[in-house]
């Protein structure tokens, strides 16, 4: 049962912090204002406690919607929902290795900054231009299969299935669990007025326990250890979220939403840590040509400073010399 509440909550908070399945478990239904005293009373050991597990499973179930919500997760990720067939397509190749840069002067820190950022830049416009093609060509495949089999159109993935049958087993085979799960989704939408009326007579069974408002001293110990363990988890989640929130901040200063580009109509969570030099696309005024432009001066700059610089040594070097006219050892070139 406590197996079936975790994961219930992790369809629910796929982004909580997790210490263990049971302070888990409480901390998501203490964020839900579940406000059942005995089941933050429940062991850490899951000796026992069956009934109070069963009613907070049909309180989640009936407020969140959670075998809903699941089922449908489950059916985005599913081959039937892919327009293309990525796993037919996945081959393993080998990565080349990246030159090594040793730390150097700063002009060559520059140079390899510079000859990084160039080839990031490189490798986002040829994602770019694949993703217009790849849009290109499946649009050409949906209008090829207008009203075909009965469908407003074929995905890219069934119309390879049309052209090539041999390949239809192994396709029914991969979604062979997920034809099970819409069946077995069916079958829970039909028969599911028995669960609630079978939870009718559970929760009857618990109102007239006569000690169920009577907690013993092992479960008044286990309450506190409950309520501190849950007030340490908020507190660190409290900060995760301070934290993040101020990373974000920061991340949407340099992210201007205004980006004519197909990257920025992807989730910002994975791309928070990039730069926007790096989520830009080609063009003729972007960020990264005015950041190669400002590093460009920023080099030259140094090399005007050294340039003074070495200039500078030069003429102490000469006034040395000359107040040493005397010194035998003293190179006479250098005076």
């Amino acid at each position: 049962m406590w197996e079936i509440l975790y994961k219930m909550c992790k369809e629910v908070y796929p982004g909580l912090q997790e210490d263990d399945h049971v302070n888990f478990v409480k901390l998501s239904f203490a964020m839900m204002e579940y406000n059942s005293i005995e089941f933050y009373c429940l062991p850490q050991d899951m000796s026992f406690g069956s009934r109070e597990l069963l009613i907070s499973v049909g309180w989640l179930m009936l407020t969140s919607n959670v075998l809903e919500i699941s089922t449908n997760r489950k059916l985005r990720e599913s081959p039937m929902n892919m327009e293309f067939d990525v796993e037919g397509y996945q081959q393993s190749r080998d990565v080349p290795s990246q030159p090594v840069f040793k730390a150097g002067s700063l002009e060559c820190t520059l140079n390899s900054i510079l000859w990084i950022a160039g080839k990031i830049r490189h490798n986002v416009n040829s994602i770019t231009e694949t993703c217009q093609a790849r849009v290109k060509f499946a649009t050409k495949v949906h209008e090829s299969t207008i009203n075909c089999c009965g469908l407003p159109h074929l995905s890219v993935s069934e119309t390879k299935l049309v052209r090539y049958p041999e390949l239809l087993p192994v396709y029914l085979d991969r979604i062979s669990e997920y034809v099970v799960l819409m069946d077995t989704h069916k079958q829970w939408l039909k028969k599911c007025h028995v669960f609630w009326e079978w939870m009718e007579t559970v929760v009857a069974e618990k109102e007239s326990d006569p000690h169920q408002n009577h907690l013993s001293v092992h479960e008044k110990r286990t309450l506190f250890h409950a309520l501190d363990t849950l007030r340490h988890i908020a507190k660190a989640c409290m900060l995760w979220c301070q934290r993040a929130r101020s990373c974000n901040s920061m991340s949407d200063k340099d992210t201007d939403r205004s980006v004519s580009s197909p990257l920025h109509d992807l989730p910002l969570q994975p791309l928070r840590g990039l730069p926007r030099c790096i989520l830009q696309a080609k063009g003729g005024h972007t960020e990264m040509g005015q950041l190669l432009t400002e590093s460009e001066l920023q080099l030259q700059d140094v090399r005007d400073m050294y340039r003074i610089k070495k200039a500078a040594v030069f003429e102490q070097l000469h006034q040395l010399a000359r107040q040493t006219e005397n010194v035998v050892l003293f190179p006479r070139l250098l005076k």
